[in-house]
């Protein structure tokens, strides 16, 4: 659905964003602190299990990224994993909160079934069987 989104807020130092590759997908826009990044999920093979996105690494720090649909092609988001630096390494809403001076925590994953993913708006999104997760 056009004008579909995600959007996850997470503290940390890096991340990626797992999901499929289908030649029946296209671009999408993905947004990390303001900055928008045309990318592409289209494949002329369907590409299973999962396909890396999206990676990058940044300062340590609180950061949003939302991905957006840029048209009426699909597109699927299977996992997101981060870095971070902070004492549990779990999404904060405290901007604040931050330590460069600690060592890395291990990457987390969340899978698109879990809670801490909301999908907007409501019936832009369903669940797919092509998809590793289902979203």
């Amino acid at each position: 659905m056009h004008n579909a989104f995600a959007t996850f807020e997470f503290n940390g130092s890096s991340i990626s964003i797992y999901g499929g590759k289908r030649n029946t997908y296209g671009n999408f826009t993905l947004t990390l602190d303001g900055v928008n990044t045309t990318l592409s999920s289209f494949s002329s093979n369907n590409q299973d299990p999962p396909s890396l996105l999206f990676r990058t690494q940044m300062q340590q720090g609180f950061h949003k990224v939302t991905i957006s649909n840029d048209g009426t092609t699909g597109i699927d988001i299977d996992s997101i994993s981060w870095t971070s630096e902070t004492a549990s390494g779990v999404p904060s809403s405290d901007k604040n909160c931050s330590n460069s001076t600690s060592t890395p925590m291990p990457s987390k994953t969340y899978t698109d079934n879990m809670t801490e993913f909301s999908w907007t708006p409501n019936g832009a999104w369903n669940e797919s069987s092509d998809s590793a997760n289902g979203k």
